[in-house]
C-alpha cells in the first residue's frame, strides 16, 4: 500500500513537471523571434502619376496697386472775364472724366477736358493762329466735329465746331461773343473754359475747391484710369525679369485676379522708397479691374517656361543610374521597373521631361518609399 502511494506521487509529478515545459515553451520566445513578431511590415512604393502640365519657373513678389500718372488741373485767368470765379459745380471723386467731356463748372459756365500737351495759354478768338490752335482743331476732328482744315486758323469753321462742342452738353451756355459789327458776333473761347490733358478719360482722385467757394488754386486731382502696381525685385532678381515681361496678378482673399505687363525697372537699388537691397518694380494692370488700386496684390513673373504642356514628374521620382543617365521607375503590372529619361526645365516641384522612353500620361511612377527597400536594378531603356 505504501508502494503504491508513492508511485502514484511521482508519477504525478512527472505529469505536472511535463505540462510545465510545455506551457513555459508556448510563452517564452528567444530574442530573435520577439523581434521576427514585431518587424514592420514590407514597405510599398509610394505612387503618383505622370502628368501633362506647363513647367515654369517664376518669380514671386508683392506690389501696392494706385492709380497712375496724376495731375493737377489749375485754371489760368480769362481776360474776358472781369468777376471772381466761383466754383458752382464738381464731379464727385472717382468721377470718370471722358475726352470732351465736363470738367467743373466756374460761374455756371463749361470747364471741358480735351486730349493734348499744350496748356491752354491765352484767350481764342476769330482770326488768331497758333499750335493750340491746331491741337484745339484736331481734337474738334477726333470728336467727330469737322472744324474745317487742320491748320492752325481759328476761322469760321473752326468757330462753328467749338459752338458745336459747347452745345453738346446740354443746358450750357454759349461761349463768350465780342460783337464786331452791328449784325456781327465773333465767338471765341476763354482760356479758363478748356483744360488740355495728356491722355483723356482721366479718373478724378481728389477734389481741391468746393462748390461755392472762389477757386484760388487748383481745381483737382486726376489719374490715369489704369491701375499701376508698385513693387520691387531683390538684387539677385532683377537680370531675370525685363521691362514688357508678363505678370500674373493675383489676391485670393480679396477676390483678385488680373494680367499685367512690366513697364519700368530702375538701374539702381533704393528708389521710389524701397529699400537698398531691392529695385523698384512697376507694372501697369490689363483692364484695371476694381478692387486692385490701393489692395496688396501677389505679382507673379515668368522667368522660363515650356510654353505649353508637357510630359512632367515630381523632380522626387527621378534619379541617377550608374552610368550619370537619369531615369525614373514605373509600375508595369505588379513590378516596378526603371525607364531611362532625359530632364528639362525644373520648377515647383516637377521636372519637364525631354525624352519619356516608354512613359505615358497617366503612368504610375514611385516617389518614394513608406520604408527602406530593395529596389530592381533592371533599366528598360
Amino acid at each position: 500500500m505504501r508502494r503504491r502511494t508513492v508511485a502514484v506521487v511521482v508519477f504525478g509529478s512527472v505529469l505536472l513537471a511535463a505540462a510545465a515545459g510545455w506551457i513555459a515553451s508556448n510563452r517564452v520566445s528567444s530574442p530573435a523571434d520577439a523581434a521576427a513578431q514585431t518587424a514592420p511590415p514590407e514597405p510599398s512604393p509610394i505612387l503618383v502619376p505622370v502628368e501633362s502640365r506647363v513647367v515654369a519657373t517664376e518669380i514671386v513678389t508683392r506690389g501696392t496697386g494706385r492709380f497712375g500718372s496724376p495731375v493737377t488741373v489749375t485754371l489760368p485767368t480769362s481776360t474776358v472775364k472781369d468777376t471772381d470765379p466761383i466754383v458752382t459745380w464738381l464731379p464727385g471723386p472717382g468721377s470718370l472724366i471722358q475726352d470732351g467731356g465736363l470738367l467743373s463748372r466756374i460761374d455756371d459756365r463749361p470747364v471741358l477736358a480735351l486730349a493734348g500737351e499744350m496748356p491752354m495759354y491765352r484767350d481764342l478768338a476769330l482770326g488768331m493762329r497758333g499750335r493750340d490752335v491746331e491741337q484745339l482743331e484736331q481734337s474738334l476732328l477726333r470728336l467727330g466735329i469737322d472744324p474745317g482744315p487742320v491748320d492752325g486758323l481759328y476761322d469760321r469753321a473752326t468757330q462753328r465746331a467749338a459752338i458745336a462742342l459747347y452745345a453738346d452738353h446740354q443746358g450750357l451756355q454759349p461761349m463768350f461773343g465780342q460783337k464786331v459789327a452791328p449784325s456781327t458776333v465773333a465767338f471765341g473761347i476763354p482760356r479758363d473754359e478748356l483744360v488740355f490733358l495728356p491722355s483723356l478719360p482721366v479718373r478724378v482722385s481728389e477734389l481741391d475747391a468746393a462748390e461755392g467757394t472762389v477757386l484760388t488754386g487748383a481745381l483737382a486731382t486726376v489719374t490715369d484710369v489704369t491701375v499701376t502696381i508698385d513693387s520691387s525685385l531683390a538684387l539677385d532678381e532683377v537680370d531675370l525679369v525685363t521691362v514688357g515681361s508678363r505678370v500674373t496678378i493675383d489676391e485670393p482673399n480679396l477676390g483678385i485676379t488680373a494680367e499685367g505687363t512690366v513697364t519700368r525697372i530702375d538701374d539702381t537699388p533704393g528708389t521710389m522708397g524701397v529699400d537698398g537691397f531691392h529695385v523698384y518694380m512697376e507694372v501697369g494692370v490689363n483692364g484695371s479691374p476694381s478692387g486692385i488700386a490701393g489692395a496688396s496684390v501677389r505679382l507673379t513673373v515668368p522667368v522660363e517656361t515650356t510654353g505649353t504642356a508637357a510630359v512632367a514628374v515630381p523632380v522626387a521620382a527621378l534619379s541617377l543610374a550608374a552610368d550619370g543617365s537619369s531615369r525614373v521607375q514605373v509600375q508595369q503590372g505588379t513590378s516596378l521597373e526603371f525607364v531611362a529619361v532625359e530632364p528639362g526645365l525644373t520648377a515647383d516641384g516637377f521636372v519637364e521631361l525631354v525624352q519619356a522612353g516608354t512613359l505615358s500620361v497617366g503612368d504610375l511612377v514611385v516617389v518614394g518609399l513608406d520604408g527602406p527597400a530593395e529596389v530592381p536594378s533592371e533599366v528598360t531603356p
